[in-house]
């Protein structure tokens, strides 16, 4: 492997890395609206869906996303449906 090559793999790795950076907080971002719109503190969505609140503080700052089976709970806790709550963007935000 050359030079050019291994800095080619690290250009690519490094925007990978910011993708997955912008997503954490494009969730963060999403799961604060979420519970805020049901008035819940981090508390109480964290005991409905059967989590720890430090969970719930680290994925509403973006330093990690939830495991699908958390994720599945924390929706079913707010009331909302999967799908409309953390995977459908309104059009706008699309274009």
């Amino acid at each position: 492997m050359n030079l050019s090559s291994i800095k080619a793999r690290a250009i690519i790795i490094h925007e990978k890395e910011e993708i997955v950076k912008r997503k954490r907080k494009e969730f963060a971002k999403l799961l604060r609206e979420q519970r805020a719109e049901t008035g819940m503190t981090q508390f109480e969505l964290a005991d409905q869906a059967g989590v720890g609140r430090p969970s719930v503080a680290c994925w509403e700052c973006g330093y990690n996303f939830p495991r699908l089976d958390s994720l599945v709970r924390l929706a079913e806790a707010m009331g909302k449906d999967l799908k409309i709550c953390f995977v459908d963007k309104p059009e706008e935000e699309e274009a």
